[in-house]
């Protein structure tokens, strides 16, 4: 830079900060997107909340399988995208209807995954658990929970893809 004369007056020392004034735009730029970033987890865990629960009622009773099954299979073949109005005039422009849409795509995903799970079980187990003496908490407890783990992980993996999906 010596060899240019004056700091000052030299033209790549301008360019060079200008370059700086741009890099530090683009460095403030990606701090506010950065903030503003949330993970998906927490709007998960509410879709799961809600769709084991469903998943659960649906498998154990035939009329909310013949009812809310029916209804949350109708719902969850919806695009993610058709909740958006919904949860505009609901919520407004904001982080909660982003939320909303999360919940009501992973929801019914979780709770029909599970249901279907839950009913492969073979029924052996059921009697064999019932004839050891395990009735309502305990049967779910120590027989259909364990034999139903592997319809609950699924149900756990197309939760979170479908949530994802919603994004």
């Amino acid at each position: 830079a010596r060899e240019h004369g004056d700091l000052k007056e030299n033209s790549e020392y301008k360019m060079a900060k200008q370059d700086q004034q741009v890099l530090m735009a683009q460095k403030t730029l990606l701090e506010k997107d950065l903030g503003r970033a949330r993970v998906t987890e927490g709007r998960h865990a509410a879709g799961l909340a809600l769709g084991l629960p469903l998943g659960l009622l649906t498998a154990r009773f035939q009329a909310l399988k013949d009812t809310l099954g029916l209804l949350a299979l109708g719902l969850q073949a919806l695009p993610s995208v058709c909740w958006v109005p919904l949860a505009v005039l609901s919520f407004g422009l904001d982080e909660t209807s982003i939320q909303f849409v999360l919940v009501m795509g992973s929801t019914f995903a979780v709770s029909i995954a599970l249901r279907d799970g839950l009913g492969v079980i073979p029924p052996i187990y059921l009697r064999a658990g019932q004839m050891l003496g395990a009735t309502g908490y305990r049967l779910y407890r120590h027989v259909l929970l364990p034999a139903s783990l592997p319809a609950l992980a699924s149900s756990l993996r197309q939760g979170w893809a479908f949530a994802w999906r919603s994004l």
